[in-house]
């Protein structure tokens, strides 16, 4: 199968900001998903183990936190 590679890259204003915008956004993430499915995982996880759909919906929390710029986006095959 075929995999896609997409990199974005943001900045913000702030980096503490910017640190608790990440923070906030994969703990309300991981909550949300424990609430929807009692099988949801525990422990700790790095960010490519988690689903994708996760990670979407982290990185749109993130990116959409204010302060944010997003400079860049590169996308390969």
């Amino acid at each position: 199968t075929a995999t896609k590679t997409v990199v974005k890259q943001h900045t913000h204003q702030d980096l503490e900001a910017a640190v608790g915008i990440a923070t906030a956004a994969f703990t309300l993430e991981l909550l949300a998903q424990r609430q929807q499915s009692s099988t949801a995982g525990r422990g700790v996880r790095w960010p490519a183990e988690l689903d994708p759909d996760l990670r979407s919906a982290i990185l749109s929390r993130v990116v959409n936190a204010p302060g944010t710029i997003e400079y860049s986006t590169t996308s390969s095959s």
